[in-house]
């Protein structure tokens, strides 16, 4: 394996670069997704990126509480160029 080119990968090269979009899906595992969304935060170009998540709805009544708790916090997210959240209605 080869070694990188720290000049060619910093972010002052990549001004002008398009960054492929970042695709998360959700559903009812809180935990999960906060381990998730704080692993991708940390990379260097998170904050050039666009975060698409995708929240499914509640299958029955024992996972709307936990479905609620990741839809509250996919809300308060920060840290990327955007961030869309596409909730579902129905599963």
């Amino acid at each position: 394996m080869g070694t990188i080119n720290e000049e060619y990968i910093s972010v002052e090269n990549l001004k002008h670069e398009r960054f492929a979009p970042i695709v998360l899906f959700v559903y009812n595992r809180p935990w999960h997704t906060q381990q998730t969304v704080e692993a991708l935060q940390k990379n260097v170009y998170a904050a050039e990126s666009e975060l698409i998540i995708y929240a499914d709805a509640a299958k029955n009544a024992q996972a709307e509480e936990k479905v609620q708790e990741v839809r509250k916090y996919i809300k308060s997210i920060t840290g990327f160029k955007s961030v869309k959240i596409i909730e579902q209605k129905t599963n």
